[in-house]
């Protein structure tokens, strides 16, 4: 009986140094391998594996990466500016520094315009408004912001298995013990 308080609380004890690593996006090889030792479910262990040695990317990380992945977005879709000569560069030029929209006007769908929010969204720390607008681009683009996304998707996985192990750490620590 005492062996199986003493278990639950090592798992409770490396499952909330778990959670607490990935959280902060360091690196946890060595908690996952105490959590794996003690018995932990297997599929949120598949999706904690991709980071365990350099961590969890960060929302920043990830925004800057979204920033620098943009220009080839914007080309893929069609939307970037290929001036030629001179004036069609400076055209161009010209229509990014000022750009009147009313103030009722409805949000536009167009590549630059998604892009940018997208960017913005990633920038505030909204991932998941990121991805949804990145969904809307056209299919060049989509296609190629997919390893972002993907990148994405598996750090909000790891954040949630690291969730659940410890929560479910923390439950096993409150039930009874069993004769």
């Amino acid at each position: 009986m005492a062996a199986m308080d003493d278990r639950a609380a090592r798992m409770s004890i490396a499952a909330e140094a778990l959670r607490s690593a990935v959280e902060r996006g360091a690196p946890y090889g060595a908690e996952l391998a105490a959590v794996k030792s003690a018995g932990a479910d297997d599929a949120a262990l598949k999706a904690l594996a991709p980071f365990a040695a350099d961590g969890v990317p960060s929302v920043p990380a990830l925004a800057h990466e979204l920033q620098t992945l943009t220009p080839a977005l914007l080309q893929a879709s069609g939307a970037a500016p290929r001036p030629s000569t001179f004036l069609s560069r400076l055209e161009v030029h010209a229509q990014k520094l000022v750009r009147v929209t009313p103030i009722n006007a409805p949000s536009s769908d167009d590549p630059p315009a998604l892009a940018a929010r997208s960017n913005a969204d990633a920038a505030r720390g909204d991932l998941a408004a990121a991805r949804a607008e990145i969904a809307r681009l056209p299919e060049p683009a989509r296609a190629l912001a997919e390893p972002w996304v993907e990148k994405v998707q598996a750090r909000e996985a790891a954040i949630a298995a690291g969730r659940g192990i410890a929560a479910a750490a923390l439950a096993a620590l409150g039930k009874p013990p069993q004769p």
